[in-house]
């Protein structure tokens, strides 16, 4: 069985989730904007920095693309933003990929309320079309992180994901940081299509690479013209990816495919582990090419290897551990509620000191669903 893990690796991440009769859920509006806080904090780990036109241009794109979805978070109304972060576990976000293409863009608020009603908020309030997969908690500071996901990659991007994270502030409230990431794809070199007019390849499969003790096996197959002219069709349908940083044992099937193009060899290495593909042409290397499942099913075939599906992921999501709060009796409103009701039925706090803040808590506040609790199973007292 061949398993092809994601290229990105994230830290490992403790699943969390938050539940409770009283969360707040289903507001139509509310919720203060990204956009009216301070300009993006931009930061990437790329070494070296791009250096020619069409590559800057594919990180300048990126970034855009980052920024937006930035611009689509939500914090508590009466959030105020920060322009540095007051706690260190705001210094940066809580995980970084290990590519040298990603663009990270923050931003940094400061709230009221408490943990659970923050965290809750942010929860109710994700960006559309984006889904928790992640997060996790505890520290002596009492740090809580959400990690979102549930963009699909696109030609000049391997997929956003949001990142927030949440601390006590010293000064009394929570600080709030968000981070977009993502990672701008290489662009894709000439030398490193294969002609369609190759008429052979040799293919080199090695197998067993880390049993222990070692016993690898080498199989070679040439091929004619019409499978070589295929594979070269899978090979060029394939995007580039960024380099990474990858941790653990290598791939236990390695395939080579070598094509001769004017003389210069082209040679195409697969990795069974991520569905990579590296490439070096007349001995220089190229970027590297990802999402090869279908070529990697296609070269097992050739050497009558039939993968068997994988498995089905049965785990349920990540959730936070319940939070519950009291439930409002009939006929609450937050609207005329005291800070310690709101805090007790798990709804944001009322903000003080603009009446344009307070015009949107108020707005979201109007639309939010009461919950309905179940009424008491309790027996009622007999009557004398």
């Amino acid at each position: 069985m061949t398993m092809r893990a994601s290229v990105l690796a994230f830290a490992a991440l403790t699943a969390l989730g938050i539940a409770g009769c009283a969360q707040p859920g289903g507001a139509s509006a509310g919720g203060h904007s990204a956009t009216e806080s301070l300009p993006n904090a931009v930061a990437s780990t790329g070494t070296p920095a791009p250096a020619d036109a069409a590559t800057r241009a594919r990180a300048d794109a990126v970034t855009v693309i980052a920024e937006k979805l930035l611009d689509k978070v939500q914090v508590p109304p009466g959030s105020t933003p920060m322009s540095a972060p007051s706690s260190g576990p705001l210094r940066g976000p809580f995980s970084w990929p290990g590519s040298d293409n990603l663009i990270d863009v923050s931003r940094l608020w400061k709230t009221s309320g408490s943990m659970e009603s923050v965290l809750a908020y942010l929860q109710a309030h994700a960006p559309s079309g984006l889904t928790l997969s992640g997060g996790g908690s505890g520290g002596s500071d009492a740090t809580a992180s959400l990690q979102y996901t549930g963009l699909a990659p696109g030609p000049l991007d391997q997929g956003a994901e949001l990142l927030i994270t949440a601390a006590p502030d010293s000064a009394g409230g929570v600080g709030i940081r968000a981070d977009v990431q993502d990672i701008w794809r290489p662009v894709r070199t000439s030398a490193e299509t294969v002609p369609a007019s190759v008429t052979s390849a040799t293919i080199v499969r090695k197998t067993n690479q880390f049993m222990s003790p070692p016993a690898p096996t080498t199989t070679t197959l040439n091929v004619k013209a019409a499978t070589a002219q295929h594979i070269a069709d899978l090979l060029n349908q394939l995007m580039p990816e960024a380099s990474f940083m990858s941790a653990g044992p290598g791939p236990s099937t390695v395939m080579t495919v070598a094509f001769d193009v004017g003389g210069a060899p082209l040679v195409f290495t697969t990795n069974d582990v991520q569905a990579l593909v590296t490439v070096t042409a007349g001995g220089a290397d190229q970027p590297m090419l990802g999402g090869a499942d279908d070529l990697l099913t296609y070269l097992d075939g050739l050497f009558g290897v039939v993968d068997s599906p994988a498995p089905v992921d049965t785990s349920p999501p990540p959730s936070l551990p319940p939070i519950h709060f009291a439930c409002p009796p009939p006929g609450w409103s937050p609207l005329t509620a005291t800070p310690e009701e709101l805090q007790k039925y798990g709804f944001p706090p009322r903000p003080t000191g603009s009446p344009g803040i307070d015009k949107a808590w108020v707005d979201a506040m109007s639309h939010v669903t009461i919950p309905t609790c179940p009424p008491s199973t309790a027996p009622s007292p007999a009557s004398s």
